[in-house]
């Protein structure tokens, strides 16, 4: 792990060739605006250092609602479109996962939204995401 960053409620940092997004209990209070929309991804940005590389969001430890809205409120059809190429969110459980499935569905991101229960799975789909894109680029 390199260089960390956070603000209340969440930690970055970069590792390898992606961005990985805590979000803690601590979040819990935060509006979820698009000043704060704003704020965080800002605070991306300093750590991907303006690079476009995937982007891991850690939900695991939220509850399962709060995990819900935070998708929704992260999702690439909110506020602003993000320099991340790819979000992939890493969520603590099968049933969460089906969830936001369902969101992504009715919301219109289906093809937007990458979601997992499983770290290992995850962590390999952002470093095959992220070979697919330096090949690109």
């Amino acid at each position: 792990m390199e260089d960390k960053i956070g603000m209340e409620g969440v930690l970055i940092w970069l590792d390898s060739n992606m961005v990985h997004c805590l979000i803690t209990t601590d979040f819990e209070h935060q509006v979820l605006d698009r000043k704060t929309y704003l704020a965080l991804f800002e605070k991306i940005r300093v750590v991907s250092k303006g690079k476009n590389l995937p982007l891991l969001i850690h939900l695991t430890d939220v509850g399962s609602y709060k995990a819900k809205q935070l998708f929704e409120f992260l999702s690439p059809s909110s506020y602003v479109d993000c320099f991340a190429p790819f979000r992939i969110f890493l969520v603590k459980s099968f049933f969460v996962k089906m969830m936001m499935s369902i969101s992504c569905i009715t919301n219109g991101n289906a093809f937007w939204d990458t979601i997992f229960y499983n770290r290992k799975e995850a962590l390999e789909y952002c470093q095959k995401r992220a070979r697919e894109f330096e090949l690109v680029h």
